[in-house]
C-alpha cells in the first residue's frame, strides 16, 4: 500500500505571528476529518457546489441560503432570543378538591394536579407559563389563586421549597397580617359566582399568564404549580361545581398548565414602582 503527499505550502509563524496552512489558487484540501478552533471563511459550498452559507462584511451576517436548513437537538440547536425552546402542556381533564386551612400559610390549598416539571435545555432561559383554572369554591366568594415555582420535586407547600412571588400583586408599602397576605395580593381572584347556588355555577375558566426568569443552567429541573386562598376554611372544587352530579345542569370544566423554553438572554426593565417589562 502507498500513499501519496503533494503539499503546496506549509508555512509555520509568518512575519504576523500567525501560525496558518495555505492553499494557493488552484488548489483544494479534501478530508474526511478536519479539526480545528477557528474558521474564518467568505463563502461555504456543499458537496455539489451550491453556495450553503454566505457572509457579508458590511453587517455582519452568516446567510444559510436557500434549500438548505439547520438541525439540531438540545444543545446542538441554534437559537436566537425570544425563540421557543420547547413546549410543555399539561391537560386536567378530571375533577379535584382542595380543602383549605392550616400550614403556614393559614387558608390555602395547593392545587397538586397543577404540579408540572419540565427540564431546561438552554442556560438563562425565560419561562412563559400560563395557567387556567376550571371550578367553584363553597361558602364563600373570597377566593384567590396565585402560581408557584420549585426546584424540588415535593408537594409540600412551605417558603423553603416554593417560590411564591413568581407573580402576584407587588407590596406597596402596606402590610396586612401574615395570615391574609398572599390572599390579599394574589395575581386573581377566581370567585364570579353567586354565594349559594352550587348546582350549576362553576367560574368560567379564570386564566393566568407569566414570565419567569429564575436564571438557571440547561438540565435544571422547575416545577410550576397553583396556590389556592380563601379566607377560612372551605374547599374549592377544580374542574365541578360544588354539587357534583353528571346528570344536566352541573357543568363540568377543563383546566391546564402550558409552560414554554424561551431562548435568553432577556433584558428586565422596571419602567417604574410596580410595572416591569421583558424583552428578548
Amino acid at each position: 500500500m502507498t500513499s501519496i503527499l503533494a503539499i503546496e505550502e506549509i508555512r509555520g509563524i509568518d512575519n504576523n505571528g500567525i501560525k496558518e496552512i495555505k492553499i494557493t489558487d488552484g488548489h483544494s484540501l479534501n478530508s474526511e476529518f478536519i479539526k480545528t478552533n477557528e474558521i474564518e471563511f467568505n463563502s461555504i459550498k456543499n458537496y455539489n457546489s451550491d453556495n450553503l452559507l454566505t457572509y457579508d462584511a458590511s453587517s455582519n451576517t452568516v446567510t444559510l441560503n436557500d434549500n438548505f436548513k439547520l438541525e439540531g437537538v438540545n444543545s446542538n440547536s441554534i437559537v436566537y432570543p425570544g425563540a421557543t425552546v420547547q413546549r410543555k402542556m399539561r391537560m386536567i381533564k378530571t375533577d379535584f378538591d382542595y380543602p383549605t386551612g392550616g400550614g403556614y400559610y393559614q387558608n390555602f390549598a395547593h392545587a397538586t394536579c397543577f404540579r408540572t416539571k419540565i427540564t431546561t435545555k438552554e442556560n438563562n432561559s425565560a419561562l412563559f407559563v400560563r395557567m387556567g383554572l376550571n371550578g367553584e369554591g363553597n361558602a364563600t366568594h373570597d377566593w384567590s389563586m396565585y402560581p408557584v415555582r420549585s426546584f424540588v420535586d415535593t408537594t409540600t407547600m412551605n417558603v423553603v421549597d416554593w417560590n411564591h412571588n413568581v407573580a402576584r400583586h407587588l407590596n406597596d408599602g402596606e402590610n396586612p397580617s401574615t395570615q391574609f397576605e398572599y390572599y390579599i395580593f394574589s395575581y386573581t381572584n377566581p370567585g364570579n359566582y353567586p354565594d349559594g347556588n352550587y348546582d350549576s355555577t362553576p367560574i368560567q375558566t379564570a386564566t393566568m399568564e407569566f414570565i419567569d426568569t429564575p436564571n438557571v443552567s440547561a438540565g435544571t429541573d422547575i416545577w410550576y404549580s397553583l396556590v389556592l386562598m380563601s379566607t377560612g376554611s372551605n374547599t374549592f372544587y377544580v374542574n365541578r361545581s360544588v354539587n357534583a352530579s353528571v346528570g344536566g345542569a352541573y357543568e363540568r370544566g377543563v383546566s391546564y398548565v402550558y409552560i414554554e423554553e424561551v431562548a435568553g438572554p432577556v433584558q428586565i426593565t422596571n419602567v417604574q414602582s410596580g410595572i416591569i417589562e421583558y424583552t428578548f
